[in-house]
């Protein structure tokens, strides 16, 4: 342990649990405000995860990590700097599909070759539509109205206090020149 360093950096390992929640609970285990706690983005509730974080001030007495019934940290390291949101480079996904029959072969070979080509959409979960700028609410307002057009442009544009600096700036020029 490097005893100028006074960030942790940690794999936070979940399922079950929103990231919020789980940092949460992280902060208030160590006793530390919750902007203590750094992360990049917001991981699936349902889907087993792991995401790097940072611990600002990680107090050096504590002898272990604590667990929960939710998640657990791992591969703790001694650093500087704090992670923030939006400074995501990049996501690796495993995916386990189950069906009741195996599809035939020359099928999964051709999906698998269009797979790895072309990627697929990923609209899973409320990161997707919302968060982290928690808005849901107004969009299904918009479009249980039929405003469609201003849903749209909420969607593209709208602001949230909540959301990563970088991605609030995108909106305002978004903005600027919508539609």
């Amino acid at each position: 342990m490097d005893p100028a360093s006074t960030t942790l950096w940690l794999d936070l390992v979940k399922s079950g649990i929103p990231t919020l929640a789980a940092i949460q609970i992280i902060a208030k285990t160590y006793g530390l405000p919750e902007a203590a706690v750094g992360y990049a983005g917001f991981k699936d509730d349902i889907a087993i995860t792991s995401q790097r974080i940072a611990i600002e001030n990680f107090p050096k007495s504590a002898d272990s990590l604590q667990s929960h019934p939710r998640f657990f940290l791992k591969n703790a390291e001694w650093g500087a700097g704090l992670l923030k949101r939006g400074e995501l480079a990049a996501n690796r996904f495993t995916i386990l599909v189950r069906t009741e029959a195996a599809p035939d072969k020359k099928f999964r070979k051709d999906e698998l070759e269009h797979l790895e080509l072309d990627g697929f959409y990923n609209f899973y979960g409320e990161q997707r539509f919302g968060a982290p700028r928690f808005i849901n609410q107004a969009l299904g307002g918009l479009i249980l109205r039929g405003e469609y057009e201003k849903a749209l442009k909420t969607f593209l544009t709208g602001p949230s206090p909540w959301e990563a600096e970088k991605l609030s700036e995108t909106r305002s020029q978004a903005r600027a020149v919508y539609p």
